[in-house]
Parts: C-alpha cells; structure tokens; sequence
C-alpha cells in the first residue's frame, strides 16, 4: 500500500476560505434537489381523507410527475395516505363533455403553516387515468387506463 500524499495547502487566506464555505451552503441549501420538474399548473383537485365525510377542493400551485402542492383550509397529518382526483382541462378534446381525471393515491409530505389555511405536499403514490363525461357516466369509447409509477 502506498502511503497518502500530503495535498498542497490552500492558496486563499483562512477568511477567504471561511467566505468560500459559506457560499457553497447557502447555495447547496437553495439548490432544488427534486427528481422531476415542478410544473405551474393551477388544476383542481379533490382530497379524499380518512375520517373526512366529503372530499376537500383545491387547486394545486405546482405539480410533478411525482406529486403536487395545494393549500386547504384545515391541516392535514404528515404521513396520512390520500386519495386524490386532479381534474385535468380537455380543451381539445373531440368530446367537449369529457372530463378527465387522474385518481392517485398520495401521501402527504410536508404541512406548511400559511397566512389562509396550509400549504401541503404530496407525494403521488399510484394513480390512474379516468375519462368520464359532465353526467358522471364512463366514456364508451376508451376504458381506464391505470398507470404505476416506479
């Protein structure tokens, strides 16, 4: 085994160095370190909550492929599994009475304090697509389609 070579001293003074550091943190602590790009989409999205009668409407801030933000008036837990439906616009839809909807089970990540309500962030867990027209009834034409996020 070789025995270690002393690396050549720093060139820059100790508060250089100090200033350095201090930079490289405080850009390390607001870099965006998520997987997937965080889309502005203001879609809205219904919560369905255990122990909760009716599901809660929202519209979310940003979405992911791997999750969503959104503000409610009464705050969930940290953890709680959800089902959520995020109704997504047809507007070039060939059906102008189609709705489409992705259902996902998600989980909530993170509860945010805000000066109206909470802010939360969920994970999506699992979802898939459905395609109902304004009456509720499934379209005919195409069945759901279910998708597994990896």
């Amino acid at each position: 085994m070789r025995p270690c070579q002393q690396l050549p001293k720093c060139p820059c003074s100790a508060n250089e160095f100090k200033t350095m550091r201090a930079e490289t943190e405080a850009w390390n602590a607001s870099a965006d370190r998520r997987r997937s790009l965080r889309v502005p989409l203001h879609w809205t999205v219904y919560l369905t909550c255990h122990g909760v009668p009716h599901p809660l409407r929202s519209t979310t801030e940003n979405l992911s492929r791997g999750g969503f933000y959104c503000c409610v008036t009464d705050p969930l837990t940290p953890g709680e599994h959800i089902q959520c439906d995020i109704v997504v616009p047809t507007h070039a839809s060939q059906n102008p009475e189609a709705i489409l909807f992705l259902r996902c089970c998600a989980q909530v990540l993170r509860v945010e304090l805000l000066a109206h309500g909470y802010g939360l962030a969920c994970r999506i867990d699992d979802f898939s697509v459905l395609q109902r027209t304004r009456d509720g009834k499934k379209l005919a034409a195409r069945a759901a389609e279910t998708c597994t996020l990896n």
